[in-house]
């Protein structure tokens, strides 16, 4: 296979990854509104986080790649921040959502994307195309529309969702540094499980978890 071939090739694995992994993430929004009828934010993020890891676990060992579990020493400490982050975001989302509906929700995860991108250039050095930036000032604008005149209703989900899209994409920014080192699977669960460990060791003194959970997870 030719160099540019090659390119091609993994573009197009890229694009279909990532239009896949938002079509799950749109249903993502309408489950999770459900799940938080019955949890609050707090535990609901260790549900999620502790599932989330789990399916990973089992993806790794049925695609075979269980072999590749032993993360690389110079790779552990952004594991580490991207657990950090990620469980920060998660939080902060699911606490955005709790208080909005999940379509708004919805539309504004869609900042994540300039946000990250913003991070790139900023960070990383990555070029901004032109065609990139015409749809920012809608994003802009959209949310403008959607909270002008009740923003005393909608204040503080959106800023809540706001501060989650952002360190969503700190989440990303960080784990582009392993991003060629570690598979995606490998990346993800650690990722999870960090975040749910996190969120044992935060909450296992205090009542806002129910300690059931923690109990199940721990043992």
């Amino acid at each position: 296979m030719s160099v540019n071939n090659f390119i091609r090739s993994k573009s197009l694995n890229g694009l279909i990854f990532s239009l896949l992994g938002t079509f799950l993430l749109s249903t993502n929004f309408i489950t999770a509104k459900y799940g938080l009828g019955g949890f609050n934010p707090e535990t609901f993020r260790l549900v999620w986080t502790f599932a989330a890891a789990l399916y990973s676990l089992i993806l790794i060992y049925i695609s075979g790649y269980s072999k590749h579990l032993l993360l690389p020493n110079d790779s552990i400490l952004i594991i580490v921040l991207m657990g950090v982050t990620g469980g920060i975001a998660m939080l902060l989302l699911w606490g955005g959502l709790a208080e909005l509906d999940s379509s708004l929700v919805s539309f504004l995860y869609h900042f994540m994307p300039v946000m990250s991108i913003i991070m790139g250039m900023l960070f990383l050095g990555e070029k901004l195309m032109v065609k990139e930036l015409v749809f920012v000032p809608l994003m802009v604008l959209g949310g403008f529309i959607t909270s002008f005149g009740r923003w005393h209703v909608v204040g503080t989900g959106v800023i809540l969702s706001l501060l989650g899209c952002f360190f969503s994409a700190l989440q990303m920014l960080i784990g582009k540094k392993v991003a060629n080192r570690i598979h995606p699977y490998i990346t993800n669960f650690y990722r999870l499980g960090d975040e749910c460990h996190d969120i044992v060791d935060r909450f296992s003194c205090h009542d806002i978890v129910d300690k059931r959970l923690i109990n199940v997870i721990c043992n």
